[in-house]
């Protein structure tokens, strides 16, 4: 879906809408603005900044109240791009100052720009600004770090996620998640499997259907 000009987006979206493609590549931001209650799958290729992303994105799936899968690939290494991502590069004392005074065209920023004039026209001096910069920062780190630590858990990830929201899971539901039922079958959960694939689904394991989804 993304990468395309905006009539090819239109028509994509109203496709899937209407049932019409079963599957759809697209970034998370697309994902949160789809209003459809039956998704049955909600596959993540890229690894998410927070879990707080991750539960509102697959949280996508399954809304109609039936059996939903999510999904996440991991490769190790995966999580360089977010920490990428999540920082803020901070440019010099100088070069703020001289922005701020009006001396230098914040066009000097690039990307950054918008974020750096919204705290200077809000009257926030310099130093203001490098402070909120850096807690940014901080926090971005740690956020994906207990998205790394999810990952790599050894317990219940249902439970993980219950838990982080500061709630109790009264009841595990008979097919939890991956740590908890680790030979668990897609056809398990009683999903349809995507109409090019259904033949030979019922042959093969979640991880190989997944490989050929992806070839």
């Amino acid at each position: 879906h993304a990468g395309l000009d905006n009539l090819e987006r239109f028509q994509i979206q109203q496709q899937f809408m209407n049932n019409q493609l079963d599957l759809i590549c697209a970034t998370s931001a697309f994902g949160m603005g789809i209003n459809k209650n039956d998704l049955r799958y909600v596959i993540h290729y890229h690894l998410p900044g927070s879990l707080e992303s991750y539960v509102q994105e697959f949280g996508r799936a399954g809304r109609d109240g039936q059996p939903a899968l999510a999904l996440l690939l991991y490769c190790p290494g995966d999580e360089y791009l977010q920490q990428v991502l999540g920082q803020i590069e901070l440019p010099g004392n100088s070069v703020l100052q001289r922005i701020h005074d009006g001396k230098l065209s914040s066009n000097s920023l690039g990307d950054q720009k918008e974020l750096f004039e919204f705290y200077f026209n809000h009257h926030y001096s310099v130093h203001d600004v490098q402070t909120i910069m850096r807690e940014q920062n901080r926090l971005s780190k740690q956020r994906l770090k207990i998205m790394m630590n999810y990952i790599n858990a050894g317990k219940c990830l249902r439970q993980i996620i219950t838990e982080y929201f500061g709630e109790q899971m009264v009841k595990k539901p008979q097919m939890c998640c991956s740590i908890d039922k680790p030979d668990w079958q897609v056809q398990n959960l009683g999903l349809p499997a995507v109409e090019l694939l259904k033949e030979e689904a019922s042959q093969q394991d979640w991880q190989q259907v997944i490989k050929q989804l992806f070839h």
